[in-house]
């Protein structure tokens, strides 16, 4: 199956920019940030826009990986302890497809006191089986079900985005 370019090195750096001054800009009176990384790719992009929001504001960031099992995903857990009651949480991943992955992350931190809670994903594919709209999107596709989009990040830098 062919491989497309969705977003090359360039493209992603501004959407990473762009994602990152909304998240500030939304969020400008937190005190405590806390950018909730899933696994794997999640966590890569939660720690890129990570050192983009400190280079642009004040606020207090903590990144911390949130492990969901694919196989039951009712056993999503912290990777170190962390407690999230009255912090303003925006739960990050690379793809949101069809929002099951990101209505477990959500489902976790419901058993919480927080503040808030947002989702900031880098490219939503609209195939919707759970309702869970993200608050910051880098980019919006309309593709199949069959579609994969893969993201593609080496030393903390998103190299491109692609789709088969």
């Amino acid at each position: 199956m062919e491989r497309i370019c969705l977003m090359n090195a360039e493209q992603a750096e501004r959407c990473i920019s762009r994602l990152a001054y909304e998240i500030y800009e939304r969020n400008i009176d937190s005190l405590d940030l806390v950018l909730l990384g899933i696994d794997q790719r999640g966590v890569e992009l939660a720690q890129i826009l990570a050192k983009k929001i400190e280079k642009i504001s004040p606020l207090r960031l903590q990144v911390i990986t949130l492990i969901i099992n694919k196989d039951n995903p009712t056993e999503a857990r912290f990777k170190t302890p962390f407690d999230p009651t009255g912090k303003t949480i925006v739960v990050i991943d690379d793809v949101a497809n069809s929002g099951k992955t990101l209505t477990y992350a959500l489902r976790l931190l419901l058993d919480y006191h927080v503040q808030a809670i947002q989702v900031g994903v880098l490219i939503e594919r609209q195939h919707k089986r759970f309702p869970v709209s993200p608050n910051y999107i880098g980019l919006q596709i309309a593709t199949t079900v069959q579609n994969h989009i893969s993201v593609d990040i080496r030393s903390g830098k998103i190299v491109g985005a692609y789709i088969q």
